[in-house]
């Protein structure tokens, strides 16, 4: 019991000695962060490069900032592709196209730049103006050779006049219909690159329904043929007409059960030359005439085949209806 007590006593005499030896030690120090390491931005000097068809014409890609080591990849590698050449990137253009190219640098940073790829850097239309001269109310057009790089669009302030651009052949198609008033139209050609030009035209109508050539065109037609108003007509199921009527006079068309039908009624006979009392009666889909007044000539007569052409001039709706047939000589009864 007494050996007990001591040793009470002496963890008491024990403690307080303790506290005093914690109270002796340093304060814990805090743990300093590491250092944020700061990579520099990767940048580059616009968002699209634009580069020349051909080896001898590339383009370098501007870095203004990175961390160097850069890799760099293309898309779509039939438009272009990149190189490194030095301590340089260099892209090369293969086609008028657009596609996108991939730089990277050391530390993983990426950027994303659009690679425009052209042909020339002048766009040029044929022709800077002409003069379109068609049938009155006629469709009339003209084909001019456009130099680009591709993707056109076409533009026209007068909606009477439109273009369109073939992109196989380069080809600028306008489409224009005269009216009695002459008018003009300005179209505006642009590319897949920004770069445009363009071709003024003036339409002017005429009251001559062939011309010369028109008419040399269709004495070559060796073939039964039936046109009006640029559309051509005739299936082997239709009921061709060539009948007499009678004290000199002809009527030619055709007729299928009186749903569609051209019928041409005119005196004279069929020898070459202006014929009178020329009458058309004509009903395909949505168009039909009735009764209608009409100039009438044979034009070629070889003994087997007859050529003929036929018009009129409708002034109130500005039109000048014309149409030519080819047929037999001898009646068919």
């Amino acid at each position: 019991m007494k050996i007990k007590n001591i040793l009470y006593a002496m963890g008491a005499m024990l403690l307080p000695m303790s506290f005093i030896a914690c109270d002796n030690n340093d304060d814990p120090q805090p743990v300093e962060p590491e250092a944020k390491i700061e990579y520099p931005a990767l940048t580059l000097k616009g968002d699209t490069v634009r580069v020349k068809v051909g080896a001898e014409n590339k383009a370098t890609l501007d870095i203004t900032s990175g961390g160097g080591e850069y890799r760099a990849f293309v898309l779509d590698t039939t438009v272009a592709k990149v190189s490194q050449e030095g301590d340089k990137l260099m892209v090369e253009g293969f086609k008028n196209g657009m596609t996108n190219l991939v730089v990277s640098d050391k530390n993983s940073r990426y950027r994303r730049v659009c690679v425009s790829v052209y042909t020339t850097d002048v766009m040029t239309i044929s022709k800077e103006s002409f003069e379109m001269l068609t049938p009155l109310g006629q469709e009339g057009r003209e084909r001019l050779e456009v130099k680009g790089n591709g993707g056109y669009t076409v533009e026209s302030d007068n909606d009477r006049v439109s273009g369109e651009v073939n992109e196989e052949t380069s080809q600028l198609v306008i489409t224009a219909r005269s009216r009695i008033k002459d008018f003009t139209a300005t179209l505006t050609v642009k590319d897949i690159t920004g770069l445009q030009a363009q071709v003024k035209v003036t339409v002017k109508s005429s009251k001559e329904a062939f011309t010369a050539e028109n008419l040399e065109a269709i004495k070559n037609i060796k073939e039964r043929t039936y046109a009006f108003d640029a559309s051509n007509y005739g299936r082997d199921y239709y009921d061709y007409l060539n009948e007499d009527l009678g004290v000199g006079k002809v009527r030619y068309g055709f007729d299928y059960y009186n749903w569609y039908y051209l019928k041409i009624n005119f005196s004279g006979g069929r020898s070459v030359g202006k014929k009178t009392d020329g009458i058309l009666d004509f009903n395909y889909n949505n168009d039909n005439y009735s009764n209608q007044p009409v100039t009438v000539e044979i034009i070629k007569n070889d003994g087997n085949m007859i050529w003929g052409i036929f018009s009129w001039l409708d002034e109130a709706n500005e039109a000048l209806h014309r149409g030519y047939w080819v047929d037999t000589v001898q009646p068919s009864y």
